[in-house]
């Protein structure tokens, strides 16, 4: 186990290690935006697998992505929980993504940041345990910044179980000058120590603000919520109203509500908005009338 600058800046290490300007990354859109920002920003090449909606819930396309390798990535990136769809993996998924990657030999990058959030009833399945024949392509990034609201720390861990893999990153951290922040430190380290109690509150809180907001928000017409059993993070789908992206980010910053606009999380993210629903209650309920404000004419 390393500490990074956060898990964005770990993502950076390991993608130094492990790629050359010019490879491709995989990531499955819609995904978290610094992604795209990260590998772009050194030279790599995005390829997306873009995630089935079944059921209201994603699902990867393993068998569209292997179709469409060019033989240039060498890295898989894996959102759990997915942001932005609050999506906690199955085992089962889970191990079939670690055995593709074993089968066209990359590296696959499990970014846990969300992991401290999984709903009362459901379960987070660690990338490691589902998969520990692949543990010498495995590299788990992961925080307490989501689960205990400190991102402030700017502090993060990165965890590769392979000492050969483990090398190669510590070369790269050498080289890069990069030295643990020890406030973050501090902070993280009492987070996972204790703040057990309080997890377990705010995951009950979270959970009974989306039951709030998607009851509300479901009931618009042309609106539908995605099913989510983690994160704060609600992704709604606007698309059967036909408006542009612009149009349905007007209609909301008219109404006082910002949104994360759909199109920053790449392919299938058009028509879409994602929401924050880290709030106390009372401020929730006053967005979700500001929410329903929004597309009062078409009701």
């Amino acid at each position: 186990m390393r500490y990074t600058h956060g898990v964005v800046s770990g993502y950076g290490d390991v993608i130094a290690t492990f790629s050359e300007p010019g490879d491709s990354i995989v990531v499955f859109s819609p995904v978290y935006h610094a992604f795209y920002r990260q590998v772009r920003s050194m030279g790599r090449e995005i390829v997306e697998s873009r995630l089935k909606v079944q059921d209201g819930r994603f699902l990867m396309d393993l068998d569209a992505l292997q179709s469409s390798l060019t033989g240039r990535e060498r890295i898989v990136t894996f959102c759990t929980p997915h942001n932005p769809g609050g999506r906690l993996w199955a085992a089962e998924e889970i191990w079939a993504l670690a055995q593709f990657c074993e089968t066209n030999d990359l590296i696959l990058i499990s970014d846990e940041i969300h992991m401290d959030l999984a709903f009362p009833g459901a379960k987070f399945v660690p990338t490691a345990v589902a998969a520990p024949a692949q543990l010498d392509r495995l590299i788990v990034l992961t925080a307490a910044s989501k689960g205990f609201n400190i991102a402030g720390g700017e502090t993060g861990l990165l965890i590769a179980p392979d000492p050969e893999v483990r090398a190669r990153v510590d070369k790269v951290l050498g080289d890069r000058e990069s030295s643990p922040n020890r406030f973050g430190m501090a902070m993280l380290t009492a987070a996972f120590e204790q703040g057990g109690d309080w997890s377990e509150a705010a995951r009950d809180y979270l959970a009974g603000n989306f039951r709030t907001f998607a009851q509300r928000v479901t009931a618009i017409p042309g609106a539908s919520v995605m099913d989510m059993d983690s994160t704060y993070l609600a992704w709604v789908d606007f698309t059967a109203l036909g408006m542009s992206d612009d149009e349905l980010l007007e209609r909301l910053l008219a109404a006082k509500v910002a949104p994360s606009p759909g199109t920053q999380f790449g392919t299938g993210g058009s028509g879409h908005m994602r929401f924050n629903l880290a709030l106390p209650r009372p401020t929730l309920l006053a967005a979700i009338e500001r929410i329903e404000h929004a597309f009062s004419d078409l009701q």
